[in-house]
């Protein structure tokens, strides 16, 4: 089990927690992400794999994997820091990205809450960027996060992953869409 000490909050919105068996578990999903396509669009995406075409409920090695991890050491952590009894993966899926791909600012539906999952992030200026568009002007959430970490955030907030700037990096994260079904 995780210390709770581990997580981090940042401006009350991103929930930053280390994935204690991230080291042992890295290659095995690595390995299993065999299926997945490019997806390029004229908004500005361009990912190099993903499997985000998949259907909703359609589990992968990669993801089972996973799945023992988050259920042993990151659902706990949510249980006690939103005080919720019920909730649920609705959607996961992954994505890659090499030199100069990137995607576009989104935010994600048919959800409450979203994780992303940090399985490959050699430089941490390539991580995730959240917009808090309720401060005036909007501006960008400044936190860290490193490979193996899982930021946790409300499904609406604002993000994008930033171009890929260096030829010989890959960055990969595992997308989590969560129903939060029941508080206690």
């Amino acid at each position: 089990m995780s210390n709770f000490d581990d997580v981090k909050i940042y401006e009350n919105t991103l929930v930053r927690f280390p994935l204690p068996n991230h080291k042992e578990i890295k290659n095995d999903i690595l390995n299993n992400l065999t299926i997945g396509e490019p997806l390029v669009s004229d908004k500005g995406n361009s990912i190099i794999k993903t499997d985000y075409h998949l259907k909703k409920k359609q589990k992968s090695k990669w993801f089972e994997i996973l799945e023992k991890s988050l259920i042993r050491y990151f659902h706990p952590q949510l249980v006690k820091i939103l005080n919720v009894k019920e909730f649920e993966i609705e959607k996961a899926w992954y994505q890659q990205y090499e030199f100069r791909n990137s995607h576009e600012w989104h935010w994600h539906g048919d959800c409450n809450m979203i994780a992303i999952y940090f399985l490959e992030l050699p430089y941490p200026e390539h991580r995730t960027q959240f917009i808090n568009k309720f401060k005036d002007p909007a501006e960008k959430i400044h936190y860290e996060a490193e490979e193996g970490d899982i930021i946790f955030t409300n499904s609406l907030m604002l993000h994008q992953s930033p171009v890929i700037s260096y030829k010989h990096e890959r960055k990969t994260v595992i997308s989590l869409n969560y129903i939060i079904k029941e508080s206690n």
